[in-house]
């Protein structure tokens, strides 16, 4: 069967909808991951924004309680004095809408912006927060004439002497480190969901194959068992219309050909039973008990439903072995079926030869072969590559193996093809539980 007649099939419709299954539980990831990456991201952002205004804030108050008026002037010698003057971040005094006095800076240069145009406009926002009043300790971000961001925290000095405001420390920040590092919190955040969604595809299409598997089993063990069905009854059915056309054209002949109708149709319903039997076996639900049989005398009674003029030569020797009737008779059946369908030049009859001993069943013809090219895939379904459904010898090696035993063959193009089942010799006395393999099911 080609793969893409495979792939219309229920068992192929099925393997697809794992890979729809796969994209569904894939799915279901996204919202959680996306409600997990923004949280990761707004609470990094936030975070790195508190740590940032905790330090200004720590430096203007700071530094604001070290600012005193002396003859109505602001003295800067507690700041200078104090450690902060010389760590970062750094900070400014500016006189706002107060009497004006030379913009403070700390001595550690923390920010690479011109000092000069900062210092005018964070004047101006300190005379405005004068004006209004108002303690403008919290942090806030401002964009500079340049374009660059700046967070400040500003804390505004009271004058004691006026009763005024006299000025406003300012503590300041450039936020690119912080929204650099934030950038990257956001990639690494991206390439961890991603990779989370990726592995949650993988677990979701690694589960569903063992959750379908027996759904797809079953359809296979349905279409298998239809082929088998197919090819099994297709020659009894030829035979039985054969014999009703031969009996209506010919009356006379009507006594001699009921008995053989009759033991037709009885085969077909035991080919029918023998597949309802391996369809439960295969399933599973099912076991047999291999009984002892007489294997010479299971070939003959094969043999005797063929006429004298297609019966292969028989050399049966006494074997005994222990499995099931109905399924042996099946796959010696299909063998010599093929041997004297197939071990023939054309035009030829065929020259089968059937031989029995020690466990093992031996067909052999004398036609042309098996061609290198099919040899190896002679036992494959649906590729016999002699123009049959290949199902013959698929279904005899499957009994075999069933059996615990083999189905070999070797070929040549003097001598022909030579079949052999091989079956384990039983002790008559031998009677256990015995569950098939399904290795070729």
């Amino acid at each position: 069967m080609s793969r893409a007649a495979i792939l219309h099939t229920a068992s192929g419709r099925l393997r697809r909808l794992r890979w729809r299954l796969t994209l569904l539980f894939t799915t279901m990831f996204v919202p959680a991951l996306a409600i997990l990456a923004v949280t990761i991201v707004w609470s990094d952002g936030a975070s790195r924004r508190q740590k940032l205004d905790d330090e200004l804030s720590r430096v203007s108050v700071a530094e604001t309680r070290l600012a005193y008026f002396h003859r109505g002037r602001i003295a800067f010698d507690d700041i200078k004095a104090d450690d902060l003057h010389t760590d970062c971040p750094g900070f400014v005094v500016v006189p706002g809408s107060a009497p004006a006095f030379p913009a403070h800076w700390s001595q550690r240069k923390c920010v690479s912006l011109d000092r000069a145009a900062v210092a005018n406009q964070l004047n101006g926002e300190a005379a405005e927060a004068m004006r209004h009043h108002a303690e403008y300790s919290r942090p806030r971000t401002i964009r500079t004439a340049d374009g660059e961001r700046l967070r400040i925290s500003m804390e505004l000095i009271w004058n004691e002497d006026t009763e005024t405001w006299g000025g406003a420390v300012i503590a300041m920040a450039e936020t690119g480190r912080v929204e650099a590092a934030h950038r990257q919190v956001i990639l690494l955040t991206s390439l961890g969901c991603a990779a989370l969604l990726a592995l949650a595809g993988l677990a979701g299409h690694t589960l569903a194959r063992p959750a379908m598997r027996p759904v797809v089993t079953a359809l296979e063990q349905q279409e298998t068992l239809l082929a088998d069905a197919a090819h099994d009854l297709r020659s009894p059915v030829a035979a039985l219309r054969v014999l009703a056309e031969t009996a209506e054209a010919d009356p006379t002949q009507r006594a001699e050909l009921f008995p053989r109708t009759i033991r037709l149709a009885e085969r077909m319903s035991a080919l029918i039973d023998g597949l309802l039997t391996r369809a439960r076996l295969a399933s599973g639900v099912e076991q047999i008990f291999p009984q002892p049989l007489r294997l010479d005398q299971l070939v003959e009674s094969v043999l005797e439903e063929h006429t004298e003029e297609k019966r292969p030569v028989a050399d049966l020797q006494p074997s005994v072995v222990a499995g099931d009737p109905e399924l042996l008779r099946r796959a010696v059946g299909n063998l010599i079926d093929n041997a004297l369908r197939y071990g023939h030049a054309p035009g030829e009859l065929a020259h089968v030869t059937v031989t029995v001993a020690d466990g093992r069943v031996t067909v052999a013809d004398q036609g042309p072969g098996i061609h290198p090219n099919i040899a190896a895939t002679i036992f494959t379904r649906f590729q016999s590559g002699s123009g049959s459904s290949g199902l013959g010898l698929s279904i005899a090696r499957w009994i075999a193996h069933t059996h615990g035993g083999t189905l070999s063959v070797t070929s040549s193009a003097q001598e022909g093809a030579v079949f052999v089942l091989a079956l384990p010799t039983r002790n008559p006395d031998e009677r256990k539980r015995w569950r098939p393999t399904r290795r070729d099911n």
